[in-house]
């Protein structure tokens, strides 16, 4: 399941679009929730953050990881930021194994 982004205004004008993942990202349910972030994407504009919301989400695979750096380069190459937020201590160990944690904003 994906919660749609909503576009919010921080205190810099920034904007910021927050999806909220849940459930395991497998093979099964892979192309709903990459469908809703690249949706995503294809709206922002310049200087905007991407916000994923981890919370509810215990797995992710690798074609998963392949797909957050590939966000994070088309988002850097808009000017705008990727971060996941609410990361369980399994997931962050993948990404920081994967060496997600020097480029991607992790909490």
């Amino acid at each position: 399941t994906v919660v749609p982004a909503a576009p919010s205004s921080s205190e810099t004008s920034q904007s910021v679009y927050t999806l909220e993942l849940k459930g395991d990202v497998d093979q099964y349910s892979f192309p709903e929730k990459s469908n809703a972030v690249q949706s995503t994407l294809e709206t922002m504009v310049p200087r905007s953050q991407l916000v994923l919301d981890f919370k509810n989400v215990p797995y992710i695979n690798s074609l998963f990881i392949g797909h957050l750096a590939a966000w994070h380069n088309q988002l850097k190459n808009k000017g705008c930021v990727l971060k996941i937020i609410h990361v369980n201590p399994v997931v962050k160990d993948t990404l920081d194994l994967v060496g997600l944690n020097h480029v991607l904003a992790i909490n």
